[in-house]
């Protein structure tokens, strides 16, 4: 269920977003809590029709907020003003049957008001999805595109990806932003511009070289430079030199979905890699997926997404905090206290971990959250500490974890007394945190600067032969390595640096990366991976504790686990 600050966050959103395919998910969110009903309109209908459906659907959300009520007066007044901006644009909008059956079986059981383009559930529950036009997908060049098979679940969270062609466009000038015609056929935002016919390509690197980020992301950029220039010295990718675009997402969100921007349209980039929040990942999904764009996404997340326009390197939510969750079991933890950054990546993780601790009879004694850069932890490490907890799991992000252990520290904890399971903390982080602060205590990645294989042996050395013996490796600049390479792999199983032909041959695609053998899975771009677990020595590095021995498939949607079926 969504809380009162989701749907603030989405109706916020849904003023700045530049993305229809955004508002079509927020949309679809909102409906899945019968918050609003989906409005159907004809993907060829043009923008003013789309508008009025729109419209439709933010008058009957504000009808429904008001017999809620809780002080939602200002935004109320707000919405209903979007509303009748979108409703005066045209007087109708068509509903065309139900696009994708195949998601979506029981949609011959729904009625439809043809007039104003509203789905009625006749016969189906209110999660039952039915989606925009039966008619196929276009492409930049108005072709018909077949539907890419991403989502594999059929249920819950699968329904809340589905990006629907339908109610796809907001009427941002009454939000106050300035868009381009929203019909994907007349739009030259969807058009790439990426020349080939030169001795060189060029490709974009999206990192956090400021702010509270910047302590993890500037060694993803590192590596991804180290990755760069490897691959030039080795002939670049079908005979091009790559061009290196550089951005800095200054660990904000909307920069990030801003700069990508910019990189797609401007710099006529091939690909994108960088990102690491997954709030900054949300923001660039759209910007991706309406430019039909390439994201390369390095970091560990929290997993139940697949779009056809990323490819996530980093672990999902099976990889790495399912198995630290089974390495705890096995080491006798009944009861844990969760602590986080207030934003996406920990929420969602944390609400995985609820539903496997009942599984499990682990007790949770406590969550709690901080914002991302926030530094006074006194309140919630006595918290920790009056719980009792037999571990704490951390999804702490950035140098908010340098606070936090220097206050675990200072009151007392041990790793010995009260172990912490961090997962966004990797041996670049150590040398900020303190290694005084952290020795003992446990991590779960896919990486270590100590995994013993001949490719990690080369990788460290040729990333400390260029930035300094002092310089440490990490999952998450490991992950962006392999990314480079794993698309330069494509591309030349491809021969295109075409974004459907790309797509197209990546299942199977393979690279001996310094973590070991990693193999891309095509249904939902991500990769094999195994899991580690692993415990801060004095050196400052991570030696493994615990490995699942071999490469595990990623399944983002956690399909596998009976208890996770109803996360959404």
């Amino acid at each position: 269920m969504l809380t009162w600050g989701d749907l603030d966050g989405i109706l916020d959103e849904a003023c700045t977003t530049v993305s229809r395919q955004a508002i079509a998910k927020h949309l679809a969110q909102l409906e899945a809590v019968g918050l609003v009903e989906q409005v159907d309109v004809e993907p060829g209908g043009g923008r003013a029709v789309r508008y009025r459906a729109l419209g439709t659907t933010l008058t009957r959300l504000a009808d429904r907020l008001e017999t809620i009520g809780r002080g939602w007066d200002r935004r109320l007044a707000r919405i209903r003003e979007i509303a009748e901006s979108c409703r005066r644009l045209q007087p109708a909008a068509r509903a065309r049957g139900c696009h994708n059956r195949r998601l979506s079986p029981a949609c011959p059981g729904d009625t439809g008001d043809h007039e104003t383009g509203t789905l009625h559930r006749s016969d189906v529950g209110d999660t039952s999805l039915c989606l925009g036009s039966s008619e196929p997908k276009q492409s930049p060049t108005g072709t018909p595109r077949t539907e890419h098979a991403m989502r594999p679940r059929t249920t819950g969270t699968t329904r809340l990806a589905i990006l629907s062609l339908t109610v796809s466009a907001i009427a941002l000038s009454a939000c106050g932003a300035q868009v381009a015609d929203a019909d994907p056929q007349s739009s030259s935002a969807s058009e790439s511009c990426v020349d080939t016919s030169g001795d060189t390509i060029s490709i974009g690197f999206l990192n956090s070289l400021s702010g509270t980020m910047a302590i993890s992301e500037q060694t993803v950029h590192d590596s991804l430079q180290l990755a760069a220039a490897e691959i030039n010295a080795d002939g670049g990718v079908l005979g091009h030199e790559l061009e290196i675009v550089t951005e800095d997402g200054q660990s904000e969100p909307a920069v990030f979905a801003e700069r990508a921007t910019k990189l797609i349209t401007s710099d006529c980039v091939a690909a994108v890699f960088g990102g690491w929040t997954s709030a900054s990942r949300q923001a660039m999904l759209p910007v991706f997926e309406s430019n039909d764009s390439l994201l390369f996404y390095p970091v560990q997340y929290e997993g139940l997404e697949a779009s056809p326009n990323i490819f996530y390197t980093g672990a999902t939510t099976n990889q790495q905090i399912v198995p630290a969750l089974d390495y705890l079991v096995e080491e006798g933890v009944e009861s844990l206290f969760l602590v986080g950054s207030d934003y996406v990546f920990p929420r969602t993780a944390n609400r995985i971990i609820n539903a496997y601790a009942e599984e499990h009879g682990i007790e949770i004694l406590g969550e709690e959250y901080a914002p991302l850069g926030h530094t006074d932890f006194s309140t919630i490490v006595n918290q920790v500490s009056a719980a009792g907890a037999d571990a704490v799991f951390n999804t702490l992000n950035g140098d908010s974890n340098v606070a936090f252990f220097r206050e675990y520290t200072n009151s007392g904890l041990s790793a010995e007394e009260m172990p912490v399971l961090s997962v966004s903390i990797a041996e670049e982080e150590i040398g900020g945190i303190g290694v005084g602060n952290v020795e003992g205590q446990l991590t779960a990645w896919n990486y270590y600067q100590t995994v013993d294989t001949p490719e990690n042996e080369a990788f460290v050395e040729a990333f400390q032969a260029e930035y300094g013996e002092d310089r440490v490796t990490s999952d998450p600049m490991e992950a962006a390595y392999t990314s480079l390479y794993l698309w330069r792999a494509m591309v030349e199983e491809a021969e295109s640096f075409a974004v459907e032909d790309i797509q197209t041959v990546a299942d199977g695609v393979t690279f001996d990366a310094p973590e070991g053998l990693v193999t891309v899975n095509g249904e939902n771009q991500h990769i094999s991976k195994t899991s580690l677990i692993g415990r801060i020595g004095p050196d400052g590095l991570i030696h493994t504790e615990w490995t699942s021995g071999e490469p595990i498939e990623p399944d983002p949607f956690l399909e596998g686990y009976d208890w996770a079926e109803d996360l959404s």
